[in-house]
């Protein structure tokens, strides 16, 4: 589905908007989840697995989420400060390069060689969920303004429902392959007393992971365009996009000398006879330099 997803995109759109999508879609479909098998190591009794972090519900779901969403306005903060100027190549890079770093320290927690660095169970997870919402976010800004840049005139709708559908679609086979991975690994939990052998294989399904993050950078390199997000892209086959300077300054002038022909129309040189004011009325029509005259008897 993925693959008729990215030959659509290439028979169908201009070549700049094909190779951006298919760019989504490889970041998606490299974000490899093990979400089914984490639940279950943080949130195992000490009976189902005692070596693990015994995380409640409340924990998990609620103040994890709360410190992730807050990390978002501070990863749209830096992005703002300090990523606006930056080119496309330099902003994926950083977003996607701290992603895959944050990713490979996760492999402490689930080897469980935080334990034996003296790290709790709960700060080091919630520093990783923080870190990893904020560099995130470096990723999607991006996504979003480069979408936009993209956009032909008059089809807002219809590109953003393409590029949604490109990322629900990556999304999913990423989800199905994390989730392919983790059974080929062993890693099969279901909450049962005595399941730590299930978790054994978690801290490799987590390392490819990361490393699955490397495509997307080596992509990059040849479909991003070089420029900043607040410059403007023009699409090279798409002759409507955007007016060249020099169209714009001969379109300005044009409408230009309209106005003053409209406004000097009609104008005699000759001095008008006199009419007495008290003959007349005048109305002048929307600015436009028209006026009615009624003479008297």
């Amino acid at each position: 589905a993925s693959a008729l997803l990215a030959v659509g995109f290439i028979m169908l759109t201009p070549k700049m908007i094909a190779k951006v999508a298919i760019f989504f879609l490889s970041i998606c479909i490299c974000s490899l989840s093990n979400s089914g098998a984490e639940y279950y190591f943080y949130t195992d009794t000490p009976e189902q697995y005692p070596e693990g972090p015994h995380f409640s519900a409340y924990f998990y779901l609620t103040v994890r989420s709360f410190v992730r969403s807050t990390c978002l306005f501070v990863g749209m903060w830096a992005f703002n400060k300090y990523l606006r100027n930056c080119k496309y190549k330099v902003a994926y890079l950083i977003g996607i390069g701290t992603t895959m770093v944050v990713r490979f320290t996760r492999l402490l927690i689930f080897s469980r060689l935080n334990i034996q660095m003296g790290l709790p169970d709960d700060v080091f997870c919630l520093i990783l969920d923080a870190l990893g919402a904020m560099f995130g976010e470096l990723i999607m800004l991006p996504n979003q303004i480069l979408m936009s840049h993209l956009c032909p005139k008059g089809l807002e709708s219809t590109m953003f429902a393409c590029m949604a559908g490109a990322f629900t679609m990556g999304g999913q086979v990423g989800t199905f392959l994390g989730a392919y991975l983790l059974k080929r690994l062993g890693v099969e939990p279901q909450g049962a007393i005595g399941e730590s052998r299930q978790f054994d294989n978690l801290w490799i399904a987590e390392l490819i992971s990361a490393v699955a993050c490397i495509p997307p950078l080596i992509m990059m390199l040849s479909i991003l365009p070089d420029k900043t997000p607040s410059e403007r892209i023009i699409l090279e086959d798409d002759s409507t996009n955007e007016l060249s300077e020099e169209e714009e300054t001969t379109e300005e002038d044009a409408e230009a000398q309209v106005g003053a022909d409209s406004t000097g129309n009609g104008v005699d040189d000759a001095e008008p006879e006199p009419v007495d004011e008290e003959d007349v009325t005048e109305t002048t029509y929307g600015g436009m330099g028209m006026k009615k005259r009624k003479f008297g008897k």
